[in-house]
C-alpha cells in the first residue's frame, strides 16, 4: 500500500507552513507538498521550500494558478502512485506524530473531524476515483462549497466499501473551537485536540 502525506500549501500561509513542516520533521512517511498559486510565489519562498524538500527527501509539486485543495488532489492523482494519503491544509500543524501510524494503519478511510470539513482526513484513490471527474476550482468560495458536497458525496461512497470511514474525533469542528489567537497577522479560530491543531481564518467573520 503506498501512502503518503500531501500538504495544500500558498505562499501566503509560509509561516504557517514551515510550523506544519517543522512538526512533520519525524514522519516516517513520505511527504508531498502541492503549491497552489506557484506562478505568483516569491522565489524566496519556493526556495526555502525546494531546500526543505530536498533536506527530507520529500516531493514538491506545484499548480502555476490558484487551484485550492481540490488541484493539489488534482495533482496527486495524475502525477503520483499514492493508493491513499493523508491531506492536511497549511493551516495544520501536528502535535503528536504517532497519529499518523493510527491514520495510516487503519483500513478505512479517516475523517479527523465530522464531515471531511478542511478537506483533513486519509482519502482513498480507489474511492475518489468513483466520483471523477473532480471539479476544478477557481475561487475559495468555491473552494468551501466543495468542502461540503465533495466530502459528504466521498463520505457516502467510502460507506459502501467494505472498509468505511471513521471519524478519528467527532469534536473537531468549529462548535467546539478552543478560544481566539492571533497569528500569521491576522485572528485565528484555534480547533485543537491531542493529536493536531488547525489555526481557521475564516469561521464565518466575513463574507467570502
Amino acid at each position: 500500500m503506498k501512502q503518503g502525506v500531501v500538504i495544500g500549501a500558498y505562499h501566503g500561509n509560509s509561516e504557517a507552513l514551515n510550523r506544519l513542516l517543522l512538526s512533520l520533521e519525524a514522519s516516517k512517511y513520505p511527504v508531498w507538498i502541492v503549491v497552489s498559486g506557484a506562478g505568483q510565489a516569491p522565489l524566496e519562498f519556493m526556495s526555502n521550500l525546494y531546500y526543505i524538500a530536498t533536506e527530507f527527501d520529500w516531493h514538491v509539486l506545484f499548480n502555476t494558478e490558484d487551484r485550492f485543495e481540490l488541484g493539489a488532489f488534482r495533482k496527486v492523482l495524475d502525477e503520483t502512485d499514492l493508493e491513499e494519503f493523508l491531506f492536511l491544509q497549511d493551516t495544520f500543524e501536528i502535535k503528536d506524530i504517532r497519529v499518523l501510524d493510527l491514520i495510516f494503519k487503519s483500513k478505512s478511510s479517516v475523517a479527523l473531524g465530522p464531515g471531511l470539513f478542511h478537506y483533513a482526513g486519509k482519502w482513498k484513490r480507489s474511492v475518489l476515483e468513483k466520483l471523477e471527474p473532480l471539479p476544478v476550482v477557481h475561487t475559495k468560495k468555491e473552494s468551501v462549497h466543495w468542502e461540503h458536497t465533495l466530502g459528504r458525496r466521498y463520505w457516502i461512497a467510502a460507506e459502501q466499501t467494505d472498509e468505511g470511514i471513521f471519524c478519528l474525533d467527532p469534536n473537531f469542528h468549529d462548535g467546539n473551537h478552543k478560544g481566539f489567537v492571533e497569528a500569521y497577522g491576522r485572528k485565528n479560530m484555534l480547533l485543537e485536540n491531542d493529536w493536531y491543531r488547525k489555526l481557521k481564518a475564516d469561521w464565518g467573520q466575513r463574507p467570502l
